[in-house]
């Protein structure tokens, strides 16, 4: 009875925490918000770290605590910020899915429209235990 006990708890916690990972979108839907916002400390959970440090470098979100990764966080927000003030709507209009030496990441490639003005930006996201953090934007 124990056996299946312990078999049950872990089968609930592997589905759990699979359904508590965020997609790609997700996790853009959610910096959009919170850079629109200037929560810049619930977004910068959603930003892989790159540092210096080889134990964390794109495994964990970044530390809103750490001056360094603080600034970090406000740059990327500022910037989500700015391409949403100035665009009158956005769509995602590409997804490029690429296995690399860190794992698997994903790019998202937004469209911002104003007017007659279109501008592309990829947001390439890498996953994590977390689900799919920000890697980089270009």
């Amino acid at each position: 009875m124990n056996g299946k006990l312990i078999y049950l708890a872990t089968f609930l916690l592997i589905v759990t925490s699979s359904f508590a990972q965020r997609t790609a979108e997700e996790t853009l839907q959610k910096l959009f918000d919170y850079s629109r916002h200037g929560e810049y400390a619930k977004a910068s959970e959603l930003i892989a770290y790159t540092g210096e440090d080889k134990n964390r470098y794109l495994k964990t979100s970044l530390n809103y605590l750490v001056e360094a990764e603080r600034k970090r966080t406000e740059r990327i927000c500022k910037r989500i910020s700015k391409y949403l003030k100035i665009s009158t709507s956005h769509t995602v209009q590409a997804k490029n899915l690429s296995p690399n030496s860190h794992g698997k990441s994903v790019t998202l490639t937004v469209q911002f429209k104003s007017g007659t003005q279109v501008i592309n930006v990829n947001f390439v996201f890498i996953k994590t235990s977390k689900g799919f953090l920000l890697k980089e934007i270009n």
